[in-house]
């Protein structure tokens, strides 16, 4: 296996789908982007989706063991708002307890802890997951994220899943989750020493970058089924959990506010606010037919949360000038009032790794004092390797400002002001 692809692969995932200032972690499940209303629903991005897919099995024990940001469900707990469970079940010497749930109209989540002997200390893999309640009062929407922490032989974890709840959700779900873990060989990487590969493009609204949507709308069944593929080693599980979760439901709002700014006008349609996440559905002018897209946080309250994720609300069309979009932030909620500032900086385009700009690639790390070898560049490939950096910098973060270059930018800003009752 190839640790520099790997790393690089990664790395790009985490540009398109993941806040700027989060983590992924060993198991690399993925994070959702819903819609608001129980119908038939669009994918959020198939390309995305069947990436992580293929790059599950490999690069799930190749991360190193990171704590996840999530001011959304880290707002949640500080609100008393998850549930704790504390219900554990052994397997095969391996001991999976199932620290606390959380339920809201746009997501679940689930923390967990592994107690795992000596000779599965590489880091697990989910094997599959099958969350589902009796009713059938939600279905998953995509891939999902999290986080975690600690040693391999006693770690905590994080998951997220993003899911369309139903009309008249009852008060109480009524959950069962069916967990399957595959433990790979851990391997060691220096992050220090970078490199690696990215294939296809990042940002974007559009079909091939970080979103999109498919053409055709399909009826999801009721739960969340994740098989994450198959991985040598030893699997164990399943291991089931059933457990009674409340409901939250969300705070439907419909700002309709415009702003115009650099020649380009932006409107913030809706929001559909719950304590760990927010979507925001944005409409806005293309300055040029490329496929544009807005560079967006989410101040909420005193918290400043990063893009995690996006929806096409449908595909792009040869010679449109208007395109909307649904964007996701893990942006907390205490459910009192509060304010929500939307910062849109800039418009950008998809990346576009042609030979010029991974010249300015290497020359922006160059000026940083960072040698790097670039072995690949133009068409939907980019392969390059960190030869060298001086003592104190931070590589990743220089190298991740530097793919910049591969981007078009068109300057704003765009800023949208909301009261939340």
């Amino acid at each position: 296996m190839n640790e520099q692809r790997i790393r690089e692969c990664l790395h790009d995932i985490t540009r398109q789908e993941i806040a700027d200032n989060m983590t992924l972690w060993e198991n690399v499940k993925a994070e959702l982007t819903p819609p608001r209303r129980a119908r038939t629903t669009r994918s959020m991005s198939l390309v995305l989706a069947a990436l992580f897919m293929l790059m599950a099995a490999a690069a799930a024990f190749a991360v190193a063991h990171f704590q996840a940001f999530d001011p959304g469900i880290e707002g949640a707990m500080s609100a008393d708002l998850v549930t704790e469970l504390g219900i554990r079940q052994t397997i095969a010497d391996v001991t999976l307890t199932l620290d606390w749930a959380y339920a809201d109209a746009n997501r679940i989540a689930i923390g967990y802890s592994l107690t795992t002997p000596e000779r599965l200390q590489g880091a697990p893999l989910d094997q599959g997951v099958v969350l589902t309640d009796d009713t059938g009062s939600f279905t998953m929407d995509g891939m999902g994220g999290g986080g975690g922490s600690g040693d391999l032989s006693e770690a905590q974890y994080t998951a997220s899943y993003g899911v369309t709840f139903v009309d008249d959700v009852p008060e109480v779900l009524h959950m069962r989750l069916e967990m399957t873990l595959g433990f790979l060989p851990d391997v060691e990487m220096s992050m220090a020493e970078g490199g690696g590969i990215v294939t296809g493009s990042g940002g974007g609204f559009g079909v091939g970058g970080g979103g999109g949507s498919s053409a055709e709308e399909v009826t999801p069944a009721p739960g969340i089924r994740l098989p994450m593929g198959s991985a040598s080693g030893e699997q164990v599980g399943p291991f089931v959990f059933q457990f009674d979760l409340p409901f939250i439901p969300a705070l439907e709002l419909t700002p309709a506010q415009t702003v115009e700014a650099n020649g380009v006008t932006m409107t913030l349609e809706r929001m559909s606010v719950t304590p760990s996440m927010t979507t925001a559905e944005f409409c806005f002018d293309l300055p040029t037919p490329a496929d544009w897209m807005p560079d967006v946080t989410l101040t909420a309250g005193e918290t400043e949360a990063f893009l995690a994720g996006w929806e096409m609300q449908s595909l792009p069309v040869t010679g449109e000038t208007w395109r909307c979009g649904t964007m996701t932030f893990y942006a907390p909620y205490l459910l009192e009032p509060t304010t929500f500032i939307f910062s849109a900086a800039a418009l950008e385009t998809s990346m576009d790794f042609t030979t010029d700009r991974a010249r300015r690639f290497e020359e922006v790390l160059r000026a940083q004092g960072i040698e790097v070898d670039v072995t690949d560049a133009g068409g939907e490939g980019f392969n390059y390797s960190i030869v060298g950096a001086p003592d104190g910098v931070d590589v990743g973060r220089a190298v991740e400002e530097a793919f910049d270059v591969f981007k078009e930018k068109y300057a704003g800003p765009w800023t949208f002001t909301v009261a939340i009752p």
